[in-house]
């Protein structure tokens, strides 16, 4: 991709959290990937925190999802960059090691092969993961701000800062009724 400048068209995301677990779905004009995160890391706080980060004029970001074990996929770094016209470059690699969950590992986060690239509008991307923070505020959270599938509280300070930048891109909350209504169609 280095030079490519093609911007997708298509680049959805999706987080679908339940039994200590977030999935991470991403679909572009031409992949679909899913990653999932366990519970043991505040993996969905991270990815908050780091588009927050690019809102907010960071130029880099990187995530770590990590689930547990070494099958491929299962341990990702997330790479986001944003460019001088708006336009955010993705990278996804495996993480080289798994072992980053164990306690007694001195890990270092190597990166290993690449399973997703794409380059895409920011503005998208934040509307899209602002969207469906709501939802997993509206629906998947306790009165207290607890995630309860997730066993993590819900960042709502960081949402409510990006909901505030989203508003400039595009971003409108959606309802409750409306988050219901696509919670269970």
């Amino acid at each position: 991709m280095e030079g490519d400048s093609t911007i997708s068209e298509k680049f959805d995301v999706a987080l679908t959290i339940k039994n200590g677990w977030c999935e991470l779905s991403v679909e572009t004009d031409e992949q679909a990937h899913s990653f999932k995160a366990t519970f043991m890391r505040n993996a969905l706080n991270n990815l908050v925190e780091a588009t927050l980060a690019l809102a907010e004029g960071a130029d880099v970001a990187c995530v770590l999802w990590g689930g547990e074990g070494n099958a491929p996929g299962a341990n990702v770094f997330l790479d986001m960059s944003l460019d001088h016209y708006g336009n955010m470059g993705v990278a996804v690699h495996e993480a080289e090691h798994w072992t980053w969950l164990q306690p007694t590992t001195k890990w270092t986060p190597r990166r290993g092969k690449c399973l997703l690239e794409a380059y895409v509008p920011f503005s998208g991307f934040l509307v899209g993961l602002t969207q469906e923070l709501q939802r997993i505020r509206v629906n998947d959270t306790d009165k207290s701000a607890f995630i309860t599938q997730w066993r993590h509280s819900f960042p709502a300070a960081k949402f409510e800062a990006l909901e505030r930048i989203g508003g400039r891109h595009g971003y409108i909350p959606r309802s409750k009724e409306e988050l219901n209504r696509l919670s269970n169609p």
